[in-house]
């Protein structure tokens, strides 16, 4: 049996862009009208947990809960994901799990920005079902490749945190399992809000480093989305203020306490901008994204979550032919200085109302 909880039913409109001029506002299509998101936290009973991700029920079925969406799970069992995770299950020795357990991770939670927008949202909606220092978080094996992921989870004070072994197979006599949000890229503000407030507070107990006003996260180590003329911005960002991290050769806790501490962040589309979920409401943020990209806007989104002042600033692909995704900027150093002389400007202007 499970027992089903609704936690919470909101719909929200997003502010648009400060700097929106009329003919970009299709670039940012309906995320401006607002979307509807919501969560269930489920408590399932003797359920299977497998290393390698999706969750078993007793009736034999896996759960959709473990992919991003329908879509992907239809997909897996297309590829016939169901038939090698059955063929694995007959080698894989099943070993009782009484302690209760949560698990809030799909198939792209393991990206940096997923993980943060879309798997910690659920953790943080399972804990106001039952307390953090009972309850052990099960993640997959793939989950053991990079520390931020356990770094990550400090904050919540979890009983445990096990990452599983690839061919581990777990019976769970209890499993909070909540659902998704909302779709990746959109946000409850509530919960995103209560993230930051958590992260904001123990990046203040671990202690901070020094301050940077205004920050600039460069993705230059990167193997897409790069600024292909970033030498000749930088001297724009320094004229300005702005001092250039790159989040590659920085620990994940000195790149929390800068951006905590960061009044205005300036990043091209990518994993980076994903902290500015740690700054104070009422920052500004500019995206630098490209000129003809109508489906990413995860960060506008975001950025409105978290009550920040969102900009953006639209170059062209370095190679036009390459897909919008994967393209290299080519960057205006005049319209950048211009961009961020608006946003510093409007900031003084709010401070002094």
């Amino acid at each position: 049996m499970s027992q089903d909880r609704a936690i919470f039913r909101v719909a929200e409109r997003l502010r648009p862009p400060c700097n929106l001029v009329p003919e970009d506002a299709e670039l940012f299509g309906t995320s401006m009208i607002g979307c509807s998101t919501g969560c269930d936290v489920q408590i399932l009973r003797d359920v299977e947990v497998l290393g390698r991700g999706p969750i078993r029920a007793r009736d034999g079925q896996y759960l959709v809960e473990s992919f991003v969406n329908e879509d992907h799970y239809r997909r897996w069992r297309r590829e016939r994901g169901h038939w090698r995770a059955a063929t694995e299950r007959l080698f894989q020795k099943l070993v009782p799990f009484d302690a209760p357990a949560v698990w809030i991770t799909d198939n792209w939670s393991c990206g940096y920005f997923h993980w943060f927008c879309d798997a910690l949202p659920r953790l943080e909606v399972a804990l106001r079902e039952h307390p953090a220092a009972e309850l052990t978080l099960l993640l997959p094996a793939k989950f053991g490749r990079d520390d931020y992921f356990l770094e990550s989870l400090a904050p919540f004070k979890l009983k445990e945190v096990r990452i599983l072994k690839r061919f581990e197979r777990l019976r769970c006599r209890e499993l909070l399992l909540p659902s998704h949000i909302s779709r990746t890229g959109n946000y409850d503000s509530c919960v995103m809000q209560s993230l930051r407030e958590r992260f904001r507070g123990h990046s203040e107990r671990v202690g901070g480093g020094r301050v940077h006003q205004r920050l600039y996260i460069s993705r230059r180590l990167a193997s897409r989305r790069c600024i292909d003329n970033e030498k000749a911005i930088l001297p724009v960002l320094a004229d300005h203020g702005f001092e250039t991290l790159v989040a590659e050769q920085a620990p994940w806790a000195q790149q929390i306490q800068l951006a905590a501490a960061a009044t205005h962040l300036v990043s091209n589309h990518g994993a980076g901008l994903t902290n500015m979920m740690m700054m104070a409401t009422g920052s500004s943020v500019m995206e630098i994204r490209e000129r003809q990209d109508r489906r990413n806007n995860c960060y506008f989104n975001l950025a409105n979550s978290m009550g920040l002042n969102y900009y953006y600033l639209l170059a062209p692909r370095r190679d036009p032919s390459e897909e919008v995704h994967f393209a290299d900027l080519v960057v205006d150093p005049s319209t950048l200085d211009a961009a961020l002389g608006q946003m510093i400007a409007d900031s003084a202007q709010r401070q002094s109302a």
